[in-house]
């Protein structure tokens, strides 16, 4: 009967890529280019600036200069785990999302902190991560 069965052209067979993908493949062969490295060194490079931030933060006592440092300190967090997030899908299978619960009730807020209070957190977190510093601090050098 005409008019069954698969249709023509670039249709899916197990285990082979589309004429597509292997078009892109080959482009980026050509170019020398890997993705897969390219996120890779990406990452490496961003954590590697988030351990310097985290060290400056480590080392400041003035909130001005930390609330400076915060931003690209988060930057370099989010790019590295963006990065390996991509990464991780050729080494891991990618897992069912689960809910996550806060422990907070719908009524309660959360709030901010008082300078006084940010400077005790901040001495708190630097005494609790010295043994990263120390580590930052002799990769740096």
């Amino acid at each position: 009967m005409a008019g069954k069965g698969a249709p023509k052209g670039n249709t899916y067979r197990r285990n082979k890529p589309l004429k597509r993908t292997i078009e892109i493949q080959e482009k980026l062969a050509a170019m020398g280019c890997d993705p897969i490295e390219g996120m890779a060194r990406i990452a490496l490079e961003a954590e590697s600036g988030f351990v310097t931030t985290l060290t400056s933060i480590a080392q400041s006592n003035d909130i001005k200069e930390i609330n400076e440092l915060i931003p690209e300190f988060l930057k370099n967090l989010t790019i590295a785990g963006n990065m390996y997030k991509e990464l991780a899908q050729y080494v891991a299978p990618k897992r069912k999302a689960i809910e996550h619960q806060t422990g907070l009730a719908s009524s309660q807020s959360l709030t901010l902190l008082s300078d006084e209070d940010l400077h005790l957190e901040l001495r708190k977190l630097r005494e609790s991560n010295q043994h990263l510093i120390r580590r930052s601090e002799k990769t740096i050098n």
